[in-house]
C-alpha cells in the first residue's frame, strides 16, 4: 500500500507504508514555564508540548542547528549515516525526521537506496520536501526519498518491511522511548539495524563549559533567532539532563529483543552514537 502526506507529499509516493490519520494537533499548552522544565519527561502531555513547539521553531530550525554547533551537527550526521551504514537497494527509515537532514545525508551517502522519513510535525516536514526538491542540500532522488506525518511510536509500516532505521536528537522528545525500541524492532528484518544519534552530558571540565552555554547563552541566541514563544531552547538542556543515558538507552534496546549494542561518544561526549542489531532469527 502507499501513503501520500496531506500538503506535504506532492505527489510523490512511499512504498511500504499503510494509511495513518496525522496526530490530534489539539493542545492546551503553549510553552514549557520552569517548574514544567524540573522533569519535562514527565509531563502528561509531553507530546502535544513537543509537537507544538517544533510546529513553531520550523521556520528557524536548521539555522539555529548550525549557528549553535557552529556547523558540526553536520559531522554528527555524516557519523550516525555512516553507523547505519547503507546500502544499495535497501528501504531505510529517518524517524522523528524533522527538517530531513539525516534522510538527505543517508541519500548522497549510498544514492541506491529507498528512504522513508516519518515526523508528527507537518511545518518539520515541510521544511523537509522543500530541501529535497530544490533547497539547501536538494537531490534528485526522486520517488526513492518521501516524507509523511505519523507517530513513530505507531508506525504506519507492515511487520520487517525495512532494511534500518534512525533517529537523530528524537528519542528524549518520545513519550516512551522504550516502547520505541520495540515498535523499531516489529518493522525491521531480521539482520537489520538501528542507530540513535542522541544528546547526552559530558563529564568535568568540559560538562560544566557546556551547562553553562546550554543553559545562558543558547537559550537568548536561539531563542532570539527563531521567535521562540515556547521556550524550546529552556527545553533543550533539560531534556537532555532528565534523559537516561547512553548506557541507560541500550538497556531499553537489548530488553526489547536487540542485540549488540556499541556507543560511540563524540565531540567530548556532549553527543553519542547508538547502533543496535536486530537478531537474525527475530522471534517476531
Amino acid at each position: 500500500s502507499w501513503i501520500c502526506a496531506p500538503g506535504v507529499e506532492r505527489g510523490r509516493r512511499i512504498p511500504h507504508v499503510r494509511e495513518q490519520n496525522p496526530p490530534d494537533r489539539e493542545s492546551t499548552s503553549t510553552g514549557w514555564s520552569d517548574p514544567d522544565l524540573m522533569d519535562p519527561h514527565a509531563m502528561p502531555d509531553k507530546a502535544r508540548r513537543v509537537r507544538a513547539m517544533f510546529d513553531s521553531i520550523a521556520h528557524a530550525y536548521d539555522l539555529n542547528n548550525r549557528v549553535h554547533s557552529l556547523g558540526i551537527d553536520q559531522r554528527w550526521r555524516r557519523r550516525a549515516v555512516a553507523t547505519l551504514a547503507p546500502r544499495p537497494g535497501e528501504h531505510l527509515l529517518d524517524l522523528a525526521c524533522g527538517t530531513g537532514d539525516l534522510a538527505l545525508e543517508i541519500a548522497r551517502a549510498c544514492p541506491d537506496v529507498s528512504i522513508t522519513g516519518l515526523d508528527f510535525s507537518q511545518p518539520m516536514l515541510t521544511r523537509a520536501v522543500d530541501k529535497a526538491d530544490g533547497g539547501a542540500g536538494s537531490l534528485s532522488a526522486g520517488p526513492r526519498l518521501g516524507f509523511a506525518v505519523a507517530d513513530v511510536l505507531n508506525l504506519p509500516i507492515a511487520d520487517h518491511a525495512a532494511d534500518g532505521a534512525i533517529i537523530g536528537f528524537g528519542l528524549r522528545n518520545l513519550t516512551d522511548p522504550a516502547g520505541f525500541m520495540a515498535e523499531c524492532l516489529r518493522v525491521i528484518r531480521p539482520g537489520g539495524r538501528l542507530v540513535v544519534l542522541e544528546f547526552c552530558e559530558p563529564a568535568g571540565l568540559m560538562g560544566r563549559m557546556y551547562r553553562f552555554y546550554t543553559h545562558h547563552i543558547l537559550p537568548r541566541t536561539a531563542g532570539w533567532i527563531a521567535r521562540d514563544t515556547h521556550r524550546a531552547y529552556r527545553y533543550l538542556p533539560r531534556s537532555v539532563e532528565t534523559f537516561a543515558s547512553p548506557d541507560e538507552i541500550a538497556d531499553w534496546g537489548i530488553s526489547r529483543g536487540w542485540s549488540d549494542a556499541r556507543i560511540k561518544r563524540l565531540t567530548f561526549g556532549a553527543v553519542f552514537v547508538l547502533r543496535l542489531d536486530s537478531p537474525v532469527h527475530s522471534a517476531g
